[in-house]
């Protein structure tokens, strides 16, 4: 039997194979190429040629050199550590305490952690403050009435930071990191937020919160890109997808605080500046982002970040800051300098967007984000984050009963969350149908509920049949749009998921 023929199991029979074409062989060439650059190279090459990369950015001293010798070699294979020469017993429980024990991490990488999620914490409090503080400023401007005018008005001013992530800020991700890094477009965005939440807290004129919080957006749509971005460059491959997961635990987190913020200034009174509570409701958000400012700079720049500015020995010395051994920073060090050669060789950046559509990886995992990202907002889930305190209200709920619900809707949607071990290919189909149900359940209940003898109904106004509309008809939707599969590719920005997730969440609130 030739090579290009096999045995079909069923028939028992000699099927002939047509052989690759050239198109077929280049694109899986240049798959595996991608995938695993250090292939088939000998342990005596790969010291070679850690070592000639060492001496080329001028690493160190012996002990360094010695490092990337045997970090080469490791990246190739690091679970074979046992194989490789060279290696001490100390260096080898190293490697081995990396699997075994995958949360003991340097202190700095701690200090990473803590200002992602401080970070995640703001940009859910940025969402859920104004839920509470439209209760009081919408009559103290004027949209407080049943009129059409005043309710487009009101979910404007609302959408207004989300409005601006979709059309302006979030196209800013690219050329913030390009000249700030990571760590100063996280400095920047939390300095804006802080500076307009503080602003918010002194307007007088619905289109005066509007610019405010429009503004706003400024802070929102490059952090939300960048750190998730930031954690994956300076996690172990561990405990990598864990700490990008960690945004949206504390995002949800912030969510919650947001609501608790409201609570708390509910019944703060001032005799000389009229609507006190709600100002500071709307300024309370500014203390985490200060915090998150200070410290930023503590951190290590990302080392994926200045090898891509080609300065190889300070991204070294970030990394080692975050592994617990030289040799560690070394390999992970080295293999990424392969992974973008491998990109250079390949002729890949040379135009990002059309890659976009023509590589098929990245079409696939481009359109499966999309979707992903586009049918999170489409169902109207995140309408209740900043409608809950005034459905509950509609519902004969008094003012501190409303918030103090929507604080429970808050910690309900933060404490089961546990950054679950699957790939998110696997975590979509289970979690959509969890989605979907509950939003059709809730809306079919308030639809119920139109139905009804009028003189039947309880307080249930015209806000509470369009709430109805969103949930009801966009929970159908997420059924079949959220089944999409969210596969990380490296060559896709997350720009471009956070873009769709700005659109859809700006236009939602606002409907």
């Amino acid at each position: 039997m030739t090579k290009k023929e096999k045995i079909d199991t069923l028939s028992e029979k000699v099927v002939p194979q047509q052989p690759f074409g050239t198109a077929e062989r280049a694109r899986r060439n240049f798959n595996a190429k991608l995938s695993h650059p250090l292939a088939g190279f000998s342990h005596t090459k790969l010291r070679n040629q850690g070592r000639m990369f060492a001496e080329l950015h001028e690493m160190g001293d012996k002990s360094d050199m010695r490092a990337f010798e045997l970090g080469a070699v490791l990246a190739q294979s690091p679970e074979q550590y046992d194989n490789v020469a060279g290696l001490t017993n100390k260096e080898k429980a190293v490697l081995r305490r990396e699997v075994t024990h995958r949360w003991s991490q340097p202190w700095k990488m701690y200090v990473v952690i803590t200002l992602c999620s401080l970070s995640a914490t703001v940009q859910g409090m940025d969402q859920t403050v104004v839920n509470g503080a439209q209760i009081f400023y919408k009559h103290q401007f004027g949209i407080g009435d049943e009129s059409s005018r005043s309710a487009w008005l009101v979910g404007l001013v609302n959408s207004a930071p989300y409005l601006c992530c979709a059309f302006i800020s979030s196209w800013l991700t690219v050329p913030f990191n390009y000249w700030f890094g990571r760590r100063g477009t996280i400095f920047i965005a939390c300095c804006l937020s802080a500076i307009t939440c503080l602003w918010q807290g002194f307007v007088s004129t619905w289109w005066a919160m509007f610019v405010a919080r429009f503004m706003l957006g400024f802070g929102i749509g490059p952090k939300s890109a960048t750190v998730p971005i930031y954690a994956a460059e300076t996690a172990p491959p561990s405990i990598r997808g864990a700490l990008v997961m960690q945004w949206h635990v504390w995002t949800a987190f912030g969510i919650m605080v947001g609501y608790a913020s409201d609570l708390i200034f509910y019944n703060v009174e001032s005799s000389t500046i009229v609507g006190l509570n709600w100002r500071c409701m709307m300024a309370s958000v500014m203390f985490p982002a200060l915090v998150d400012c200070c410290f930023v700079f503590a951190c290590p720049e990302s080392p994926h970040w200045y090898i891509r500015q080609k300065q190889y020995y300070r991204a070294y010395r970030s990394i080692c800051t975050l592994r617990n051994h030289k040799i560690q920073a070394a390999r992970d060090l080295y293999y990424r300098h392969t992974l973008l050669e491998a990109e250079n060789s390949a002729k890949l950046g040379r135009n990002k967007l059309l890659e976009l559509i023509k590589v098929s990886r990245n079409r696939r995992a481009m359109l499966a984000s999309q979707i992903v990202m586009f049918m999170q907002q489409f169902c109207g889930v995140n309408v209740i984050s900043y409608y809950s305190s005034e459905i509950f209200l509609e519902a004969n709920f008094s003012p501190p009963a409303a918030l103090a619900a929507s604080l429970g809707w808050g910690l309900i949607n933060w404490l089961p969350i546990k950054p679950g071990n699957l790939h998110n290919r696997h975590i979509r189909p289970t979690q959509s149908p969890i989605t979907h149900l509950p939003t059709h359940v809730h809306g079919n209940a308030i639809h119920r509920v139109q139905l009804l003898d009028p003189r039947e109904q309880p307080p249930c106004t015209s806000r509470l049949h369009r709430f109805r509309n969103i949930s009801f008809r966009r929970g159908l939707l997420t059924g079949r749009g959220a089944r999409a599969i969210y596969i990380h590719s490296r060559s896709v920005p997350v720009i471009r998921p956070v873009i769709w997730n700005g659109a859809r969440h700006g236009n939602d609130v606002v409907l």
